[in-house]
């Protein structure tokens, strides 16, 4: 079975700061989508952040989407979430110092809600010369949804939430709006990135009339 990626993403600078140090990008040609966030008061973040989306582009202009393989990498404290029939479920773990906390049982889930340490990061591109990302393989099925996103989303939204809004959109456009604004009005203190995948199957002429123009099978718009 060939799967097809649809694919929306929007950026907001949220409702305190006045600069967007956040940055996505994506090639569906190839099968690579990319979430940056710059570190907040770091010296030009938005470059930062624009450089990292920019090298990984460019890097992986390989197919690391590939029939129904999905192969995420992750540092820091954005995430990137599945949602399949019905469910929620959150693909990576924050490298922040309260998450690791957590994870310790040094504290509660509601005492990291409250930290004044969240913006504490053990992980991020740039850092250090060298950083050692999570990488996993996922099988996708037609359907799933998966989302990226900045913590300017995460910080305001519950997972649950999240998953009411992408189910309930008519769009992934609309989805990402929907999602932008929950966090604004809660007082988005943060820049909010949303970048949204809906994994669907390839309708059947869709597979004819790319076999009959390129005379063989392309991975543009498909994995």
């Amino acid at each position: 079975m060939t799967l097809a990626v649809e694919v929306a993403g929007k950026t907001d600078v949220g409702c305190v700061r006045t600069n967007n140090e956040d940055n996505f990008g994506y090639d569906a040609r190839y099968g690579i989508f990319v979430v940056c966030d710059g570190m907040g008061g770091q010296a030009a973040g938005e470059v930062a952040s624009k450089i990292g989306v920019d090298v990984l582009l460019n890097y992986f202009r390989e197919a690391l989407v590939k029939d129904n393989a999905l192969c995420i990498a992750h540092v820091g404290d954005s995430r990137i979430y599945l949602v399949r029939q019905g469910s929620i479920q959150q693909l990576t773990q924050d490298h922040s110092l309260v998450m690791e906390q957590l994870r310790r049982g040094y504290i509660t889930r509601e005492e990291a809600e409250r930290s004044t340490n969240q913006h504490i990061i053990l992980r991020a591109l740039g850092s250090e010369e060298e950083v050692q990302p999570d990488v996993e393989d996922l099988v996708v099925l037609a359907g799933d949804v998966v989302l990226m996103t900045s913590d300017g989303l995460t910080k305001y939204a519950k997972d649950e939430e999240i998953l009411k809004i992408v189910n309930s959109a008519e769009t992934l456009e609309m989805a990402c709006d929907a999602l932008i604004q929950m966090a604004r009005r809660r007082g988005g203190d943060d820049n909010i990135t949303c970048l949204l995948l809906k994994i669907m199957e390839q309708p059947w002429y869709k597979k004819i009339a790319q076999r009959w123009f390129s005379g063989g099978p392309q991975w543009q718009n498909s994995i």
